[in-house]
């Protein structure tokens, strides 16, 4: 009988910092790099690279947890684009299919350089060359026939076809003419023609007709393609676009649907793809022709204790290679990397242009041929994921084209290097146990983001009253008194929110009618309470008073336009030593980021370089980036929490003001979960603990200050924005001895509660749900009832607790608080057991270590 293993009591400190791997240990790293192939392996998985003639390519990636092995024949290391932006220009429609060695690559494209693949049809299907190239509607197998029901009349139009191959150009047409190399095949049905006008190619046909010109391909030629115009083209398998035809018949044939949508079809199967054309940078720059003129090489990489991301505590196994691309005169240097007890290996990529100047507008570091992958989240930034593997670069920006033999991934920039300057990107591609897809990605997560989660609970003055000294000095003395002398809790921070600065006379200076002195006082009160400060600020200028605060920048030469931009060095310089001056001399350790970025554009990659120098400045700054975030988990690569997404505060469902505020706030938690299932629920920001005397905190004080189950679910939900919007003066003792009691539960239970994850149903369906945290030996679980009738919840701990293989069967859980109904919880793996949740109720439980 498996018995539940019980870990001595740690400081929560150190069981935070020390993730555990929910599998067989990784073991330590080793590298190899005999025969030309460089690897990199541990007991869990294996990457391998080759340097044959001066040109790199990957080799393999190798499951050994799982058993599966992955040839990268014919894949890339990297990509880059040097090009103009991928966005910029006429909104067109373009088409196009790629020869490759493996593959025949189909593609669409905004403006005819950057192309999306749509599919990639296996070479062995249509081997030797194709002989045809067909333009216009064909059939679904790329030839002459009709459909039944031949649709209403259309005219799609073609222009800018081109037939090349790397270096070539085989044919360039714009149809002034129909060239004689051209030969027309047109449906019997009445009305049909082919003609040239206005320096297009016109097809008029009806919606379900084929018609078309057709020319040969050359035999070294590697890509054609086409801009197209659907114009009033009915059709759906017969529009509007290309077709290669094979000597045996055989024909892959890429058009446009009715819809907007576009038809793959190969041999006659057809996959249609939603949402085609969407803008992506021009790929000129292939890492297999850089040439190597340094390295590969093996490198041991020392243990770096004083870096604030767990992974780098470890000592591991490099490879490093220089590269250099003769054309751009563009330098690399890439290095794969392998740490002690990593489930994952991290590509670096550090480029620089010491020659001539050059833009950067694309990067792409995933290029992967692996069974069957997907996308898993709506948002930008979605890990890819395919069996026991998942991958990803860390920034929450990028986008994947999948298809069923692998995957690529990139995202587009600008970044103007030139001299010394350098920019570093990195990618992931890790392991995790069957079954624990989100505790394994979860264990990378925590190793490698900015810096471990950790609670930070503090009080926020949005809701108390306007920005004053006087005002705020009495808070904290108020929470100073009754939370950290009278209950012992400690308070991370007091943090002011919008209103501190005078934005019709300055950018970013004190309001001296509200704070004489700066935060001199307010620091040294701070100080006294054992605690620091935090401040909002907005890098994009905040909300109503952004014009005048950006008026203000633009008179310090900080900005030429409308907007404020962090990928402008002016900003950037006067940004970062704000921040920094902050941090010294106030003693600032939080930041809230308001407003923060605006798409993915330079000022956001440039707002991520600063929060990685300022973590570098204190690894303890907590730097919250509020709106203009999205659940990507590789946000936390970077920063400490984002934000949940909708408003603020509302109220949905059942009940008071109260439990309606808290129906939404786990509604918006769970929507989180929908759009990014692997970002951490440690890690949003919920909009913390509300009763307040403005704004939203007023509304939900209808309600009262009983604040037990508000507290209680808070805590539970295990996030480390661990926010107070509660004003002292509306409080009683009551208030204060529930919020202290949830505030220890919860710092006593931080360690476990870095796992926390939703259980149950949706908190607007009034249907029971909750959260659940696991470790070896530590265990919680926080329920809610959102309805004002009693519910039914049945929970498995299996399911529950979502447990590796080898874990105890059995989970004992007892009462977190001592006058909660319900006193004792034995779960079991695989037997179902129903708990009852009164309306409303609350109920935690732990496992009592």
């Amino acid at each position: 009988m498996r018995r539940l293993l019980l870990l001595c009591l740690l400081p929560c400190s150190i069981l935070s910092a020390v993730p555990v791997f929910p599998g067989k240990a990784p073991g330590a790293p080793a590298a190899d790099g005999t025969g030309g192939v460089f690897t990199l392996r541990n007991q869990l998985l294996s990457a391998s690279w080759s340097c044959q003639n001066g040109e790199l390519r990957p080799v393999e990636i190798a499951d050994l947890l799982n058993n599966h092995r992955f040839p990268q024949t014919y894949r890339q290391v990297f990509r880059f684009a040097t090009g103009e932006e991928a966005t910029k220009g006429e909104n067109q429609t373009w088409l196009g299919m790629r020869l490759e060695e493996d593959a025949v690559v189909v593609q669409s494209s905004v403006n005819g350089r950057g192309w999306r693949t749509l599919a990639r049809i296996p070479a062995d299907k249509f081997p030797g060359k194709p002989a045809l190239v067909r333009l216009g509607k064909t059939d679904r197998k790329g030839g002459l026939s009709d459909y039944p029901d031949a649709g209403t009349p259309g005219s799609p139009r073609f222009i800018n076809f081109r037939i090349t191959d790397e270096r070539r150009i085989f044919a360039n047409d714009g149809f002034a003419t129909l060239s004689p190399e051209w030969t027309p095949r047109l449906s019997t049905k009445p009305g049909t023609v082919i003609k040239t006008e206005d320096g297009w190619l016109t097809v008029t046909a009806p919606a379900n007709c084929a018609a078309f010109v057709e020319r040969k391909f050359p035999a070294e030629a590697t890509q054609v393609s086409c801009r197209v115009d659907r114009a009033n083209d009915d059709a759906q398998s017969w529009g509007p676009g290309l077709a290669l035809v094979w000597d045996n018949g055989k024909a892959i044939v890429v058009n446009m649907r009715k819809e907007g949508a576009c038809s793959v079809i190969a041999d006659g199967e057809e996959q249609v793809i939603g949402s085609p054309f969407q803008a992506v940078p021009d790929y000129n720059v292939v890492a297999s022709k850089l040439k190597v003129f340094e390295g590969p090489k093996l490198v041991d990489l020392p243990a770096e204790p004083a870096n604030p991301r767990e992974g780098a505590h470890h000592p591991g196994k490099a490879i490093v290679a220089k590269l250099r691309d003769e054309s751009t005169g563009l330098a690399v240097m890439w290095r794969a990397v392998l740490r002690e007890g990593s489930n994952y290996v991290r590509e670096e990529l550090t480029l620089a242009s010491p020659k001539a100047p050059l833009t950067l507008s694309g990067v792409q570091m995933l290029d992967r041929a692996v069974d069957s992958p997907a996308k898993l989240g709506t948002v930008p930034g979605s890990p890819v994921i395919a069996g026991g593997l998942f991958f990803g670069a860390e920034l929450p920006v990028f986008s994947v084209e999948t298809a069923k033999d692998g995957f690529t991934g990139g995202f587009p920039c600008t970044y103007k290097l030139e001299g010394t300057q350098t920019v570093t990107f990195s990618s992931v591609t890790g392991v995790v146990p069957e079954g624990q897809l989100r505790r394994g990605f979860q264990y990378y997560l925590e190793r490698e983001r900015a810096r471990p989660a950790k609670a930070y609970f503090h009080f926020n003055g949005w809701y108390d009253a306007a920005v004053s000294e006087k005002r705020f000095l009495e808070v904290m003395e108020a929470y100073k008194r009754e939370l950290i002398q009278k209950r012992g809790v400690k308070l991370d921070g007091f943090v002011i929110d919008d209103g501190w600065d005078d934005a019709r006379d300055t950018f970013w200076d004190w309001k001296r009618s509200v704070l004489p002195e700066g935060l001199k006082n307010l620091r040294a009160a701070a100080e006294k309470a054992g605690s620091r400060l935090g401040i909002w600020i907005s890098p994009l200028g905040g909300y109503g008073e952004a014009p005048m605060r950006i008026a203000n920048a633009r008179k310090l030469g900080l900005t030429d336009g409308n907007k404020l931009d962090l990928s402008d060095p002016r900003y950037y310089k006067w940004f970062k030593e704000k921040c920094l001056s902050l941090m010294h001399e106030d003693r600032v350790g939080y930041f809230k980021w308001d407003k923060a970025g605006d798409g993915v554009n330079p000022h956001f990659m440039s707002l991520l370089k600063l929060a990685d120098e300022l973590h570098a400045d204190d690894p303890n700054l907590f730097l919250n980036v509020t709106v203009g975030t999205w659940p990507s988990p590789f946000w936390l690569n970077h920063v400490d929490c984002t934000w949940h997404g909708g408003g603020d505060v509302a109220w949905m469902g059942k009940g008071d003001k109260r439990e309606q505020w808290l129906t939404y706030r786990d509604h918006s938690a769970l929507s989180v979960v929908k759009r990014g299932p692997l970002y951490p629920l440690n890690s949003i920001m919920l909009h913390g603990m509300v009763l307040g005397h403005a704004y939203q905190g007023k509304t939900t004080a209808e309600a009262g200050n009983h604040l037990r189950n508000e507290c209680r679910s808070f805590f539970g939900s295990g996030t480390c924005m661990q926010e107070s919007y509660l004003s002292p003066d509306l409080m009683d003792d009551a208030a204060w001895d529930d919020l202290a009691e949830a505030a220890t539960w919860g710092r006593k239970h931080a360690a476990v509660l870095t796992d926390t994850h939703m259980i149950g149903g949706e908190p607007t369906k009034m249907e029971p749900y909750g959260w659940a945290a696991w470790m070896p030996g530590q265990a919680t679980l926080t329920l809610r009832n959102p309805d004002d009738q009693p519910k039914i919840i049945a929970l498995d701990a299996q399911t529950v607790f979502e447990l590796p293989t080898g874990a105890p069967a059995k989970l004992s859980l007892k009462s977190a608080y001592k006058e909660q109904r319900v006193r004792t919880l034995d779960l079991m793996a695989g037997t179902p057991v129903t708990l009852e949740l009164l309306p409303f109720e609350v109920l935690v439980f732990d496992s009592g270590n």
